[in-house]
């Protein structure tokens, strides 16, 4: 059975040992605030993740970032979590459907990940792209810059969501990725639910035009309308994995 690991108080990281220790899947209960000031604390050697699962999102982008440094057979979900899926399955179709994709993923990779979900263009460019997924939530993603955590986004697809950063945060977060150089290799970037991040009386620039003209310099595809983020409509990502994105939308290309 899977262990639910939650991240409260100075025991987290301990706690987090245990839970690959004695678990082959490991569910974040919550976003988890805080998951980012364990990283220095965090000794990857310790974590027994190869053939393991962890799954979780926003603040979990952290952990993800993490784990992936190990470089081991440990299948990263971007996905819903505990309180954000299994705690409202039963009223809410949208969160239910999200729990049993991550299932689904579990038992079987499945080469069709967002269900059929057609994508759109932002720009110009709507060629198809093919490579690695990283990401996650892109307040995380800036945080993590200049750490030794950062993600190295080079020959890979960006996927990022995120919650309740008004536009000109989003353009300010996307401006700081490009002028760091973080962005210069990208293959395509996928966009993902941007909750509660447009002005609530649709003043200046709304979330997407911010994030085209931040992104306006760069000649990869940008698609938009994955149905991933803080939403209960949040279907599972597997991150460090061969993808290909198109407008037909985002398929497995390791399986």
């Amino acid at each position: 059975e899977a262990l639910f690991c939650s991240d409260i108080g100075s025991r987290r990281t301990e706690a987090l040992y245990q839970a690959f220790d004695d678990a082959p899947i490991i569910w974040a209960a919550k976003g988890g605030y805080g998951a980012l000031e364990l990283l220095p604390m965090l000794d990857l050697s310790r974590l027994n993740t190869a053939g393991k699962a962890f799954i979780g999102f926003s603040d979990m982008t952290a952990l993800h970032a993490a784990l992936a440094k190990k470089k081991q057979d440990c299948l990263l979900i971007h996905g819903p979590t505990i309180e954000s899926g299994w705690s409202k399955e039963q009223l809410d179709k949208e969160a239910k459907l999200s729990v049993d994709l991550v299932l689904e993923l579990l038992q079987s990779p499945r080469p069709e990940l967002l269900n059929g979900v057609a994508l759109q263009v932002l720009g110009d460019n709507d060629s198809n792209v093919e490579g690695e997924l990283v990401g996650g939530n892109l307040s995380m993603i800036t945080s993590l810059l200049g750490t030794p955590w950062e993600l190295d986004l080079k020959n890979k697809i960006l996927f990022f969501e995120e919650i309740g950063e008004k536009p000109y945060r989003i353009h300010r977060m996307l401006t700081q990725l490009k002028i760091a150089g973080a962005l210069d290799k990208v293959k395509g970037v996928l966009i993902g639910h941007l909750t509660n991040c447009d002005h609530p009386e649709g003043a200046g620039a709304s979330a997407e035009e911010s994030i085209g003209n931040a992104l306006e310099s760069f000649a990869f595809p940008i698609y938009k309308g994955a149905p991933s983020g803080h939403i209960p409509q949040n279907y599972p990502l597997p991150l460090g994995q061969q993808v290909r994105i198109s407008s037909d939308g985002c398929v497995l290309t390791s399986v």
